[in-house]
């Protein structure tokens, strides 16, 4: 599989696929960019909210997010290109638009990284970011992924682009819908633990006020 990768071009789709390409942005990201900025949100945002509680189940969940935030939008080194959030997103169709894309990129990923038929454990952890099995890791990583949607619109908007205002509003109401579920999730999977959920909250009210500022 690694020889896949490295030689394959998947690695390259993503550096090339650029995101908001529908927008006048300033400065363009691929989608390798942004994955990487989900990856590290996601594995900052664990420590701030687990600290230093420790558990194999704990330790297990980790990896899986920050697996799941590296590679959640491998699908689109499958789809040839990034959509937008309005699309995804839409109210009329939006549901059925994902889950068709998330079937047809998991066929296309299942042809293309099954090893001489063997379904290997690297291929069964590709196939599982494409389409995540464990709801709560999804939860997580989409909070993180929203999380650098808005980091990316707040950089715009801090080097003189004030025309995302309605994604940046977007971006802030799917963010501020997710703290509850993430808190219940993460607090029916942990109850062991005491989980700082503060510190969401916080970022949030920071963000807002940084945007009023610029």
């Amino acid at each position: 599989m690694i020889a896949k990768i490295v030689i394959g071009p998947y690695l390259n789709r993503l550096d090339n696929i650029i995101q908001w390409q529908e927008k006048d942005v300033f400065k363009r990201e691929s989608v390798s960019q942004h994955s990487y900025k989900v990856f590290v949100f996601s594995r900052i945002l664990l420590e701030d909210i687990f600290g230093k509680n420790d558990s194999k189940e704990l330790t297990e969940y980790k990896l899986r997010c920050v697996t799941l935030s590296g590679f959640h939008d491998w699908d689109e080194a499958i789809l040839l290109r990034d959509l937008s959030h309005e699309i995804k997103y839409n109210s009329h169709n939006g549901d059925e638009l994902r889950k068709v894309l998330n079937d047809y990129s998991s066929f296309e990923a299942s042809e293309e990284f099954n090893e001489n038929g063997k379904k290997t454990p690297c291929y069964e952890m590709l196939m599982n970011c494409i389409s995540p099995k464990d709801s709560g890791v999804k939860l997580f990583c989409k909070f993180c992924d929203w999380l650098a949607l808005l980091f990316f619109i707040r950089r715009e908007n801090s080097i003189g682009n004030h025309s995302l205002d309605e994604q940046w509003n977007l971006c802030l109401k799917s963010l501020s819908d997710l703290v509850r579920p993430l808190r219940i999730e993460l607090t029916s999977r942990f109850p062991e633990f005491e989980l700082n959920f503060d510190i969401i909250n916080d970022l949030l009210n920071e963000l807002k006020i940084k945007w009023k500022r610029n």
